[in-house]
Formats: C-alpha cells, sequence, structure tokens
C-alpha cells in the first residue's frame, strides 16, 4: 500500500514546543549538576593551612631586668624575669582560647569575662584553669626561646647560663 500523504505540515527545522518544554524541565538538572562539580572541585582542591608557629626567640636574658614583665604578642605569651629565673606564660584564654588582654590588675578575657592575676591564676570564671606555662630555653646563640606546643609546671623557671 502506497504512502498516504499528511495533512500535517511539516516541521522540520522548527522548534516546538514540546522540545522547548524538555529542555525546560532538564535545566534544573544541569544546573544542579554543575553547581555539585564547582563544589566537588573546590573540594578537592582545598588546602590546608600550614600549622601555626610554636617557637619564638624574644631575645637576649640582658634585654629583661628583674622583675619585669614583657608581652610577646607573636607568640601570645608574656616573659616573666624575677629573682628566680625566667618563666613565661600564655595568653590564650583555659576557656575558650580567646586572647586574653593585659590589665593593671592582671588579664582579662575580651570574650567571656574570666579574669587572671599577675602570674596566670584565676581570679573570677568561666575559666576553671589558670593560664598555660610555657617552656623558656636558651638557644645556641644565647637567646630567650618560648616554645608554645610545650607545657611546663607552673612553677618552672629557667636560669640562663
Amino acid at each position: 500500500m502506497p504512502a498516504m500523504p499528511s495533512n500535517v505540515p511539516d516541521r522540520e527545522g522548527e522548534f516546538a514546543r514540546r522540545d522547548f518544554l524538555r529542555l525546560l524541565a532538564g535545566l534544573p538538572l544541569w544546573l544542579t549538576g554543575g553547581a555539585a562539580l564547582v563544589g566537588l572541585e573546590r573540594y578537592l582542591s582545598f588546602e590546608v593551612d600550614p600549622p601555626p608557629q610554636t617557637f619564638f626567640v624574644v631575645g637576649r636574658p640582658g634585654d629583661y631586668p628583674i622583675g619585669s614583665s614583657t608581652l610577646a604578642p607573636e607568640a601570645k605569651a608574656v616573659l616573666y624575669h624575677d629573682t628566680l629565673g625566667f618563666f613565661a606564660l600564655s595568653m590564650v584564654c583555659t576557656h575558650l582560647g580567646c586572647t586574653i588582654k593585659k590589665t593593671e590588675s592582671g588579664y582579662d578575657c575580651p570574650c567571656h569575662g574570666s579574669r587572671f592575676d599577675l602570674h596566670g591564676g584565676v581570679l573570677n570564671g568561666p575559666a576553671a584553669s589558670p593560664l598555660a606555662a610555657v617552656a623558656v630555653a636558651q638557644d645556641s646563640q644565647g637567646r630567650l626561646t618560648l616554645d608554645m606546643g610545650q607545657g611546663v609546671p607552673r612553677n618552672r623557671r629557667f636560669v640562663p647560663s
């Protein structure tokens, strides 16, 4: 049987309504997939920050007279020199890790209100423990160093050679 001619006009090359709706329905899928790929690329290219510096050179012993307390802001510590030797305290609050501020009577935490005396003891909370003592040593060139990664007993003093 021979093919019968159709009454429907030939629409070749024309963008039909059905094609437009199909494209519109697929658009959210393509956008979601693209956003997922961008997120995956960012996740895979993430670079970890280098670990913070924990070792600091703070100067020569002669730079610090007996009875002095000197802030070492780069180390977030305070270096003391008394008649027994040198010791240092971390200026990181033992409550939640904020950097404390020096006052006339001691140290205050600006985040949550903890107060510490001049030797790091807790005056009022919410901090429950005193400021951490930091290791003081001397390098091969005779300079004082602070090792923030090494905790020491609070009564330990370093006497330079």
